[in-house]
């Protein structure tokens, strides 16, 4: 009987003690965090964050963002780290989806923040770059004139405007301006900033306000792309005869100011036929996004000029081959008379247009055309472009 009740007893005390919880375990409190808003969103990219709150009864809990694709949440750990705010750098998403999101932390058990969600950008542009450059309408104040210059652009069916920062002080805060118009108006925007050669002492003006200062102006530029969708390019002007300045070094260190905010931004130097060499091609080929390729007839056996429409495709076929990246090409065609080689007449912009729109990826016209003061240029713009964006849609 003795030995019965000693068993009874036994199993008893092992009953109690299994269902008894260890009370460490019952007074340790989980981290709590919140799920903050997104930033930096892309139409391939976000960063999303969290921030601890009360870090609980655990020395060192594991952070992260949980990401939902439409599939089910995947857990991401936290790549970075300021205080008590971490985030995730999101990249390779979807254009124009819903993502939804939520903060974790993980130690043992899981605690989650609120979710969140956000929309990717859309893919801005077109199939073709149909555009124009500089000479842009002005108020009498000099300030930029931008409802007027939105009106000629949706005339001249361009999708394209090439924003020069030069010779007006104001050009970066109107440019700011711009940005949000252009964009309901489904434009896209180039920045073009001019090199030494064009710059103080041996210019009137500079491009304001970050001068010759190349690192700031692309830290700036992509910061504003980040920002507006529709800025995908900058470019600078004559940068084949500045090569002293942009060395392949510090190009390098451009295009890594570039790719720190926004690795979408591209970068589309204004490049001459004659200068575009083998070497060059070898050298700098790696850092470019497409070129601005002013046509001049340059391989005319007469020299460059502004006379000879029949070069295009020759040219064109010569810079793919040493371009053999498939990297793209923008034909710059000379609406506006240049400073050695003279005017140029209707019939040769309109021939040098359709060839580009053939031949380039894209037509960019050098200057913005005036209606007022070159009506027939004006009307051939406006013609070629609505011929070449109707090719070209879909």
């Amino acid at each position: 009987m003795r030995t019965f009740l000693n068993i009874i007893v036994a199993v008893f005390m092992v009953l109690v003690l299994s269902c008894t919880k260890n009370p460490v375990d019952d007074i340790r409190k989980l981290p709590v965090v919140i799920t903050l808003e997104v930033m930096d969103v892309t139409d391939i990219s976000a960063l999303c964050k969290g921030e601890v709150i009360d870090m609980g009864d655990f020395p060192s809990p594991d952070f992260g963002i949980e990401l939902n694709d439409g599939f089910g949440y995947r857990k991401y750990m936290s790549t970075q780290r300021s205080g008590n705010v971490f985030g995730v750098v999101f990249n390779k998403l979807l254009p124009s989806t819903t993502y939804t999101y939520r903060a974790f932390s993980e130690e043992g058990s899981m605690s989650y923040g609120k979710e969140k969600s956000f929309t990717t950008q859309e893919v801005f542009g077109e199939k073709m770059v149909l555009g124009t450059y500089a000479e842009l309408p002005r108020m009498e104040n000099g300030r930029a004139d931008i409802p007027k210059l939105i009106v000629q652009l949706r005339d001249l069916h361009a999708n394209t405007y090439n924003w020069l920062v030069w010779k007006g002080e104001k050009d970066w805060d109107d440019l700011i301006l711009f940005l949000p118009v252009a964009k309901q108006n489904n434009i896209s925007v180039w920045i073009t900033i001019v090199p030494p050669s064009e710059s103080k002492p041996k210019a009137k003006w500079n491009s304001e306000p970050y001068g010759t200062d190349y690192l700031k102006w692309c830290a700036e530029i992509a910061k504003l792309s980040v920002q507006y969708h529709n800025l995908v390019a900058i470019s600078i002007d004559d940068f084949v005869h500045n090569l002293s300045t942009y060395t392949p070094s510090y190009l390098e260190e451009m295009i890594s100011v570039i790719d720190q905010y926004n690795p979408k931004l591209q970068f589309i130097p204004c490049s001459y036929y004659r200068q575009i060499t083998p070497s060059f091609v070898f050298s700098y080929q790696e850092y470019f996004d497409g070129i601005l390729f002013p046509y001049r007839a340059e391989s005319d056996p007469a020299g460059a000029n502004l006379k000879n429409p029949d070069l295009v495709k020759a040219e064109i076929e010569q810079l793919r081959k040493l371009f053999n990246t498939g990297l793209p090409i923008y034909i710059d065609v000379y609406s506006h008379a240049h400073s050695k080689l003279g005017a140029t007449t209707p019939e040769y912009v309109e021939k040098v247009i359709n060839d580009g729109g053939q031949y380039a990826d894209g037509v960019l016209i050098y200057c913005h055309p005036n209606k007022v003061t070159f009506p027939e240029k004006y009307n051939i713009v406006k013609d070629a472009f609505l011929r070449l964006a109707s090719a070209n849609s879909d």
